[in-house]
């Protein structure tokens, strides 16, 4: 069995399946092309800043209304 990561899983579905529901919370949905899409953004902007693999970093994030 090979070692799998969030990266390729999310990946390999946005490959297969682009338009499906990959994240739903409250009246929120994005695809899995949504979601690799962001993802790549976030990746691309910390290696602008210098991050490299191994590097650790913190996420912070807002609470949505409907998630007390």
């Amino acid at each position: 069995m090979s070692a799998l990561n969030l990266d390729s899983l999310l990946e390999e579905s946005a490959r297969r399946y682009p338009d499906r529901e990959a994240v739903v919370s409250g009246p929120t949905r994005l695809t899995y092309r949504q979601v690799d899409a962001a993802a790549n953004q976030v990746a691309n902007l910390l290696t602008e800043r210098g991050i490299t693999p191994g590097d650790k970093v913190a996420l912070m994030g807002v609470r949505p209304p409907h998630r007390p």
